[in-house]
């Protein structure tokens, strides 16, 4: 975590602290729920602040080296970029909608796919390098609330990005 982050986590548990003790005089039972809803506010922003230092220091460059990584003489697999992707519990969704595509290959990776939340990076694994469809797999990180910004696959020589098409309405 940054140390930004971590001043902003202290200034909420001593403003909790502050509001506390103020309310202190009240009874037990609103004492009780007063603390719980505090609690719950710091660790939601604390998850807000690690999601977003995640994502901090990704860029198009690193992100493209990943996949280079993961896709030199891989001619049955491509790497996406998902937006929005910032976490691992993103992957949840995006694994279940992924996992229904004909053709992956479910022996590599954990069921044919593999997550960098890191890099918003997703790399799936066909059986063959015919069984890819892009349109499926735009459609499914759709379906899974995410933006395929593009892809990366390797053409025989290099890993090239291309371009997702317009997704079909």
């Amino acid at each position: 975590m940054k140390l930004g982050h971590t001043y902003v986590l202290i200034l909420l548990l001593a403003i909790n602290y502050f509001n506390f003790l103020v309310h202190s005089l009240a009874p037990y039972s609103l004492m009780k729920s007063l603390l719980i809803k505090q609690l719950l506010t710091c660790v939601f922003v604390g998850s807000l602040l690690h999601a977003s230092s995640q994502t901090a220091a990704t860029n198009e460059d690193i992100r493209f080296a990943a996949a280079q990584n993961h896709l030199l003489h891989q001619p049955n697999q491509i790497a996406i970029h998902a937006k929005g992707f910032v976490c691992n519990s993103c992957g949840i969704g995006l694994r279940i909608h992924l996992k229904k595509i004909a053709g992956i290959n479910r022996d590599l990776f954990d069921e044919g796919i593999f997550l960098d939340a890191s890099k918003q990076l997703l790399v799936v694994a066909f059986r063959s390098a015919a069984d890819i469809n892009i349109d499926l797999v735009r459609d499914a990180i759709y379906s899974a609330g995410y933006d395929p910004e593009h892809y990366y696959a390797f053409d025989g020589d290099t890993v090239i990005q291309h371009p997702f098409a317009e997704a079909l309405e």
